[in-house]
């Protein structure tokens, strides 16, 4: 089994879809291979197998950056995937300006790949956590408060019908 690193070459949506699944992050990432703001790709294959990725892409919030997101499947952590991958972005010299990225505080291995190949910290994001009876208040003005229909998560899951209900 041979790992093949591909620059730019078209994405199986179906495998990244697995790929995203497989390491907690959002489909939004999906939207970025048909934007014009993507800058490229790197894909990862192991026999013709997506097993990792790197997606450039410029954001009109931080002109001055390129952010980046590396994914790698869990099943192949040992295969430095993602120092590979970063690698190949530091390699390609595509622009002036500095890369951004952000992880989760528990992808350790993240923290130090980056760490190690001259990237550092700038700031943790915390969200308050609030209260779901007060979520009504907080509505912009423009919605209809009584329209609202807000639960819990723990109450979502209790009820897995409520997930199915169209708006």
């Amino acid at each position: 089994m041979d790992l093949t690193i591909k620059q730019n070459e078209e994405v199986d949506e179906v495998q990244l879809r697995e790929l995203i699944s497989l390491c907690h992050e959002e489909n939004s990432l999906l939207n970025l291979l048909k934007s014009t703001r993507l800058i490229f790709t790197v894909s990862a294959h192991v026999n013709n197998q997506l097993v990792g990725i790197l997606i450039v892409w410029t954001s009109s919030f931080h002109p001055f950056c390129m952010y980046f997101r590396i994914l790698s499947h869990p099943f192949y952590r040992g295969w430095n995937i993602e120092h590979k991958l970063l690698s190949e972005l530091k390699t390609l010299n595509i622009g002036t300006y500095p890369f951004q990225t952000s992880i989760w505080e528990t992808a350790i291995h993240l923290k130090t790949l980056f760490e190690t190949n001259d990237f550092h910290e700038i700031r943790r994001t915390y969200m308050q956590n609030i209260n779901v009876q007060e979520i009504k208040k907080l509505a912009p003005f423009h919605v209809k408060k009584d329209k609202l229909n807000i639960t819990t998560l723990h109450e979502l899951i209790k009820n897995r019908e409520l997930m199915f209900i169209a708006n």
